[in-house]
């Protein structure tokens, strides 16, 4: 396993990958109080009747403006024996001193092996060197798999957007790891 700077993809390096997306049988649910002294927000952990399954499709248009980050210099991938088999995608935002994860997979038969944290760690490393602030990254609610391995890669839930998505059940939280 090699982890090394990417800078560009294409539908050839991402091959079958298998599912592009996730499953959840849990999810945050954020509920807002408010009252004559302000308003506050809990957010809290909910088992799922139904596994959550969710799809994301990545056109042409797609990998072009991955590949703008890209190449900004701040994304790294993951090989095994020369294919590449992972990677995390993150954009340099120069008005905060931080670096955004801009979008982040492994190939599903890699999934649970350690590699996203290899990744993180890299990126972690990378960004400390570039003596950034930061990490920060945006993750659905019923992404409860992706929340537990950020959180068990350093990260914290620092923030959220309630209307961010089309969905009524689906909400941003943000994530951010400070350096």
């Amino acid at each position: 396993m090699t982890i090394k700077p990417l800078y560009n993809i294409d539908q050839a390096h991402l091959g079958n990958w298998g599912h592009n997306g996730y499953r959840s049988g849990w999810k945050y649910e954020a509920v807002r109080e408010a009252g004559n002294e302000g308003f506050h927000f809990i957010i809290k952990p909910r088992k799922l009747e139904e596994t959550f399954v969710k799809y994301w499709h990545m056109d042409t248009k797609d990998i072009l403006e991955l590949n703008e980050i890209a190449a900004q210099g701040h994304s790294f991938g993951a090989y095994d024996n020369g294919k590449l088999i992972g990677y995390i995608i993150c954009e340099d935002r120069d008005w905060n001193n931080t670096l955004f994860i801009e979008t982040f997979l492994i190939a599903e038969s890699y999934r649970g092996k350690g590699i996203g944290s290899l990744l993180i760690t890299e990126l972690i490393k990378h960004a400390g060197e570039k003596k950034y602030r930061l990490i920060e990254l945006e993750v659905q609610n019923t992404n409860f798999p992706a929340i537990m391995f950020y959180q068990k890669n350093g990260f914290s839930i620092t923030g959220l957007n309630l209307k961010l998505y089309n969905k009524l059940d689906e909400i941003a939280l943000y994530m951010t790891v400070e350096l």
